[in-house]
């Protein structure tokens, strides 16, 4: 979340987002809290955001006279990733 955002959401000016933010300058508290809390819901939406995406997919595409070299990559990434992420290999 951008300061001109937070600034929008609140009704104040880019300045004043930045010095409430860096601990600098006069600012009420309680302009400081509101400012704070908005920023730090904006941090847990863009934090949702990135993990939603984490797919933990590898993909390998060889040709098909590489079968049997297909085969033992494939139970290779799996046998090394089993242990954190379930594996499947799709031969095609």
């Amino acid at each position: 979340m951008t300061l001109e955002e937070i600034a929008k959401e609140i009704g104040v000016s880019k300045s004043t987002v930045s010095r409430a933010l860096s601990g600098k300058g006069r600012i009420g508290e309680k302009t400081r809290n509101r400012i704070l809390e908005v920023a730090k819901r904006g941090e847990e939406r863009e934090e949702m955001a990135r993990t939603r995406t984490v797919t933990h997919n590898i993909g390998v595409v060889l040709p098909q006279t590489f079968i049997m070299e297909a085969v033992f990559i494939s139970r290779t990434v799996c046998s090394a990733s089993a242990n954190r992420h379930r594996c499947s290999g799709t031969m095609c």
